[in-house]
């Protein structure tokens, strides 16, 4: 008998070619969606990661600086929204520091009495949408961290209750 099959056909090598490609493509979208969400949840972390960080970094200079008559919530000439700033006397005159939002970031800035902050003068404690500080009628300061994930706004505050209790 002879073997009519000596080859392959044009057929079947266009056929093996278009699977190939097929695969390839599913191959190439499967990773870039993959990217695609990775990229998202790395964004969506460092959104979290920079929120807390400024939550956090505003609690723990309220609460080192605890004491009758150093901490004050005022608006700022900058910006002209409220802020905190933290009032360090000594005898050689002392200091103030103001923790405040602007540009996107908040910042902490140190100035001699009475001055106010820029941008210029502080460094940056970290990227956020939005920063609120308010005293409540029983003395506990609010603090408010806005930020945004996946295009929706997010919120993180806390409450601390002075020991000075002013």
């Amino acid at each position: 008998m002879r073997n009519l099959r000596t080859g392959s056909t044009l057929v079947e090598l266009i056929m093996v070619m278009l699977l190939l490609i097929l695969f390839g493509a599913a191959i190439s979208v499967l990773i870039y969606s993959g990217g695609e969400t990775q990229a998202r949840i790395i964004s969506e972390k460092n959104a979290q990661i920079d929120a807390r960080v400024a939550l956090s970094y505003v609690n723990m200079y309220i609460r080192q600086n605890d004491e009758a008559d150093k901490i004050e919530i005022k608006p700022n000439a900058y910006t002209g929204e409220e802020s905190i700033l933290v009032k360090t006397r000594a005898e050689w005159g002392g200091y103030d520091t103001w923790i405040f939002f602007a540009e996107g970031c908040l910042y902490e800035c140190l100035v001699d009495p009475g001055r106010e902050p820029s941008v210029g003068l502080s460094f940056k404690i970290a990227e956020i949408d939005r920063f609120g500080v308010d005293l409540n009628a029983d003395g506990a300061i609010v603090n408010t961290i806005g930020y945004t994930v996946n295009d929706r706004p997010e919120e993180m505050s806390s409450v601390i209750f002075l020991r000075s209790g002013e």
